[in-house]
């Protein structure tokens, strides 16, 4: 959610000094004093503060972030600065109003308050820890500002060996240190000189803050918390907490109209509009299948998903084959199988993530993890060798480990099967001897396969590690179940893939591996090692919510009772789920989401209309008083 009031993070602020050291001259001629004039005043009722908006104010929101209207989106200096007194002005005209909602006796806006405080103080509406919470992002704020000061000892050479740039599981992030606790948060503190290096970073922060007017009553005490870069910091923390709760408020009301039983209810109305699909509806649909927009009947048809690792020829196999092509010129479907394994024999497999490593992705020094790691505890290791960059460093506090990658282990076929069905069974299950002597499939493009449907933990997680690390084929990554595999065309219509990937994924999908095999298959492209991923047959239908989430959202359930509990926590948490695409989150959003922007913004517009352009006193501009930057 959009947050309405502009605080000055540390690292923004490191961008206004370095906007100031270029030169920009908005305030050269400026001095203190001028800085300190109030251009605007907010008192939406008598008793109110009347909150001043000084002119320093202007200039550190325009070296914040309006100068980024001049240069992407062409504003002149008079329009950014006329939108960011505007915004100000907004921001304080928003807080007044949620402190007389919670003033008032209407249900919504009904919070604890601290009754010790006074109507108008901040701290009357924030608990104790929602207060820890903002002085911690505030000294937060200066420590990171004085870590962007900290010199660097040079740069360490992590790169020896070129990979290209292997894609990432979607929306995977480097793991971030352990959020601190509440009580950790409480005697946080900000550190000025633990270091020779972190003394000097320090003074230049406050060289800083003095170019930039901001050291406030630091100059009586030498105490970073009394300069006005830090107050004004916390200050803006605590505003925006009680914002936060305010629109928290608005957005619950909207939530405790809903429950359950209305998802189930959507979700009625879903399966009810796919019973009603045309043949031609349902292929559509199955073509953008996702977690957020999943078939939930299957009308016809016997349709399925394989997952596709695919061991790419090399350019040398790739010439060979084209050149065995053109001189045979007249062969059978059996010969050009017969070439292709002969010349596919060589190939070499490879671990596709060096790139990864590289780029400082969570790594272990023998696997990855966090977000990388598909398959969690049970992540698959690098193939490669290895080397730790910086172990000299591992006594630092902030210590993170460093590595490069100076060979990628090179698999044979035999040996890559051997090591992959080791990983997915947990010991291996072919023989190359016995099975050339006994084939499953009496067919040259068919190099291995495996038949079993025994339970296997995590087995589609594996499977995905497995395509993130050797897969060829960019397309296999990041994928909902891997690969639509549809029934066999009729004359009409063409095979939408090469004819064996085709022939063996109708064999995946219609069970001739079982639910947790493969079938390693040649086409022109390489070796396709096909799992079963999933299968929709004529009538096939979650019939229900709950069986639909049992089946395909189980993870989210976790420890919670049943799926009521599960969506209270959703409302309750509104913002943590945001980025998920589970289909319990798309199916309630598509009840609320409109509901709780339209209150929100409704709430807004109604107040600025009254109190900004209602043509009362409300809010007082002078103008005159930063007419000079309006111009340039």
């Amino acid at each position: 959610m959009r947050k309405l009031f502009v605080t000055v993070a540390a690292i923004v602020l490191a961008l206004v000094f370095s906007v100031t050291a270029f030169g920009c001259n908005l305030i050269e001629t400026d001095s203190e004093k001028d800085m300190k004039q109030v251009v605007a005043t907010v008192q939406i009722e008598e008793g109110a503060p009347k909150d001043e908006i000084l002119k320093q104010d202007i200039v550190m929101a325009y070296l914040n972030y309006g100068y980024q209207y001049e240069q992407q989106y062409g504003y002149t200096r008079e329009q950014t600065i006329k939108l960011i007194v505007d915004s100000l002005i907004s921001n304080r005209v928003y807080l007044q109003t949620a402190i007389l909602k919670f003033e008032s006796t209407d249900a919504i806006f009904a919070i604890e308050k601290d009754t010790s405080k006074d109507k108008w103080d901040v701290e009357r509406y924030l608990s104790a820890e929602e207060i820890i919470e903002a002085t911690y992002s505030a000294k937060k704020d200066i420590n990171n500002l004085i870590d962007n000061y900290m010199e660097e000892d040079g740069e360490k050479v992590k790169d020896t060996y070129t990979e290209e740039v292997r894609a990432i599981p979607t929306g995977a992030v480097n793991a971030e240190d352990e959020e601190p606790t509440i009580d950790e948060k409480k005697v946080y503190e900000i550190d000025v000189d633990s270091t020779p290096e972190r003394k000097k970073a320090y003074s230049k922060v406050i060289d800083l803050l003095e170019v930039n007017s901001l050291l406030g009553e630091y100059k009586n005490t030498a105490k970073i918390t009394d300069s006005e870069y830090y107050v004004e910091t916390l200050k803006g923390y605590k505003e925006q907490a009680i914002i936060d709760k305010y629109t928290k408020c608005l957005t619950d009301s909207v939530h405790a109209k809903f429950g359950l039983d209305d998802v189930k209810a959507a979700y009625a109305e879903k399966l009810a509009e796919q019973k009603k699909w045309t043949d031609t509806d349902y292929a559509t649909a199955l073509g953008a299948v996702s977690a957020t927009a999943p078939i939930l009947y299957a009308p016809t048809g016997t349709y399925g998903f394989v997952y596709n690792l695919l061991l790419g020829a090399s350019e040398d196999q790739t010439k060979e084959l084209t050149d065995w092509k053109e001189d045979k010129k007249n062969y059978t479907n059996a010969d050009l199988a017969t070439a292709r394994r002969e010349i596919l024999a060589s190939t070499v497999v490879k671990d596709q993530r060096s790139s990864w490593i590289l780029s400082g992705y969570d790594f272990d020094g023998k696997q990855f993890t966090g977000d990388y790691a598909v398959a969690g505890e049970n992540s698959l290791q690098f193939y490669g060798k290895v080397n730790l960059l910086n172990e000299d460093e591992k006594e630092n506090d902030d210590y993170k480990a460093e590595y490069n990658v100076s060979e990628t282990t090179e698999l044979s076929l035999d040996k890559f099967i051997e090591e992959m069905e080791k990983y997915v069974y947990g010991e291996v299950k072919t023989d190359k001897e016995t099975y050339e002597a006994n084939p499953t499939y009496n067919d040259a493009s068919v190099y291995r396969s495996f038949s079993s449907s025994e339970p296997i933990t995590n087995y589609k997680e594996k499977i995905n590690e497995l395509l993130f690390a050797f897969s060829t084929d960019p397309g296999s990554l990041n994928t909902y179940k891997g690969y639509l595999i549809s029934p066999e065309p009729d004359g009409a219509n063409a095979e939408t893939y090469m004819q064996e990937f085709a022939d063996y994924g109708r064999k995946v999908v219609n069970g001739e591996v079982g639910t947790n095999g493969y079938i390693m298959v040649a086409t022109d492209y390489g070796y396709h090692v096909m799992f079963y991923s999933e299968k929709y047959v004529a009538g096939f239908e979650y019939a229900d919510l709950e069986t639909y989430l049992n089946k395909e959202c189980a993870d989210l359930k976790g420890e919670f009772a049943d799926w009521a509990a599960v969506l209270k926590d959703m409302q309750d948490n509104w913002d943590g789920y945001e980025n998920t695409d589970n289909y319990l989150y798309t199916l309630y959003s598509s009840l609320v989401s409109t509901k709780i922007s339209d209150i929100i913004n409704k709430d807004y517009n109604d107040m600025i209309n009254e109190y900004v352009y209602g043509g009362n006193s409300a809010v007082v501009k002078y103008e005159d008083r930063y007419a000079d930057l309006l111009e340039g």
